[in-house]
């Protein structure tokens, strides 16, 4: 993931530079721009609703592949709470324009190190919050084709 802007979404890429970041203001008061926490419903759509999450896009693949397996990364984040729900969803953009649910994951912070254990945040400090949790996933990627992450604060009041 990048801070490089691509018109309205972020360059999602396998090389990030160091130091980057992007500001994400959130109101937890204001739920109205809420998304799912566990992405879209529906496995094939013409439109992605990103809400207040910030979506990621690859370059478009000139080759097919396979993709086999389970999603693991671990974002940085410096917030001041002491948790937040984070929600992660990947998606196939396909060259006909329409958008298929491929992965997604929903996970409290406080436990993303250790799901026995609480760990809570520190306020104002920089937190790396790994996930691997994600659903199993195999798919053909085709020519033409797109991978995009949406990365988000599950502001659901549940």
């Amino acid at each position: 993931m990048s801070n490089v802007r691509l018109g309205a979404n972020y360059k999602l890429t396998t090389n990030p530079e160091n130091n980057q970041f992007i500001r994400q203001e959130i109101d937890f008061k204001d739920n109205t721009d809420t998304m799912q926490p566990w992405g879209q419903t529906v496995v094939l759509d013409s439109t992605l609703n990103v809400s207040n999450g910030l979506p990621f896009v690859s370059q478009t693949f000139d080759k097919p592949f396979k993709i086999n397996g389970a999603f693991i990364g671990t974002p940085m984040a410096s917030i001041n709470k002491k948790d937040m729900d984070v929600s992660i969803a990947l998606y196939k953009l396909k060259a006909d324009g329409t958008y298929f649910t491929l992965s997604n994951f929903l996970g409290r912070t406080s436990y993303a190190k250790d799901r026995s254990e609480r760990q809570l945040l520190m306020s104002g400090k920089i937190e790396a919050i790994p996930y691997s949790k994600l659903m199993f996933v195999s798919a053909r990627i085709n020519a033409g084709s797109k991978l995009v992450v949406v990365l988000g604060i599950n502001k659901n009041q549940y």
